[in-house]
């Protein structure tokens, strides 16, 4: 009868045990991204151009001022990003994010994310506004 209870009992840790490290796994994807920390984003000023629809333009030299992991900027598919907050929180880790600061990031983004909506639609979160041509 001791056996059976020892038996039970290491199985209930070691479910309550995967149960847990498997929760804090599901955290880090792009579904659980805290969208309040999302709204709080930090847009730091630029010299910038303001086009009729009050769209920013930024260049590529404005984007380059903004190369740290204090301010990060970076261009992706004719847009300007400033990903600062998102250093932190980037579910495949700060590096992949400080490697496109201060940059056009389209060829690095789309090589790691190619049409993957949900990183995707966590970019909008940063938009700050168009690169010029």
């Amino acid at each position: 009868m001791k056996k059976i209870i020892w038996i039970l009992l290491i199985l209930i840790v070691l479910g309550g045990g995967y149960y847990f490290f498997r929760s804090k796994t599901n955290n880090t994807n792009y579904n659980n991204v805290d969208q309040n920390n999302l709204s709080t984003i930090n847009t730091a000023t630029a010299s910038t151009t303001t086009t009729a629809s009050s769209t920013k333009t930024y260049t590529l030299t404005d984007v380059a001022t903004h190369s740290s992991s204090g301010s990060c900027w970076s261009a992706i598919s004719g847009k300007v990003y400033n990903l600062t907050s998102w250093i932190g929180k980037h579910p495949g880790g700060a590096q992949a994010i400080l490697a496109i600061c201060g940059k056009d990031g389209t060829q690095a983004f789309n090589g790691k994310h190619g049409m993957d909506p949900r990183a995707k639609g966590v970019l909008p979160n940063f938009y700050l506004g168009d690169l010029a041509n």
